[in-house]
């Protein structure tokens, strides 16, 4: 939201392109500020296609990363189970040699 205009001034939203525009403005002056109005809005709509354009591309980067991740996961939980499995054999075999043993 902008603040209200300044009093004496001539551009009463600082922040803004326009002019203050009050009933007794010619109308060129208020074609002009339609032109200008014209053109902000196709500049905000130009840059907000840009940034959809990039907001998919981060959604799409962010899901390989995060498939990529599961993947790494999903590998290490494999690798560890191998191990358990491994482990298990090794404490078995050394269990059934302690038994020949005795």
């Amino acid at each position: 939201m902008e603040p209200p205009p300044l009093s004496g001034s001539l551009n009463a939203y600082p922040m803004s392109s326009f002019s203050y525009v009050d009933s007794e403005t010619p109308l060129k002056n208020i074609d002009q500020v339609r032109g200008k109005l014209d053109y902000e809005n196709g500049v905000s709509e130009y840059w907000n296609h840009k940034l959809m354009k990039v907001e998919k591309k981060f959604v799409d980067l962010n899901g390989k990363a995060n498939e990529k991740c599961r993947g790494h996961i999903e590998s290490y939980e494999r690798s560890r189970e191998g191990k358990a499995k491994m482990e298990e054999k090794h404490n078995k075999g050394f269990e059934d040699s302690r038994r020949l043993t005795k």
